[in-house]
């Protein structure tokens, strides 16, 4: 599994997900729980999300396939929550 490593791919995941995810779309969200006294583990944060980008881009397609999913009508079916 890990010999087929490619940083590439990697790399190209992570900017996938970093878009995604939207870290700075996250920041009213980020002041709104500030605002209510509720206190925000950034270390926490951070390791769960890695956590679950390492967890998905090594068993992803694995998982697509457990359901009949193809990577093709993924990204189209992404593609269209993106766009709505």
């Amino acid at each position: 599994m890990f010999a087929t490593f490619d940083f590439l791919d990697f790399f190209s995941a992570f900017i996938v997900l970093f878009a995604v995810i939207d870290p700075i779309g996250a920041i009213p969200i980020v002041i709104s729980v500030r605002e209510q006294g509720k206190a925000i583990n950034a270390f926490k944060a951070v390791a769960y999300s890695l956590f679950l980008m390492c967890l998905f881009f090594f068993m992803g397609e694995g998982l697509l396939q457990l359901f009949g999913v193809d990577i093709n009508s993924f990204a189209v079916a992404g593609a269209l929550v993106l766009f709505l």
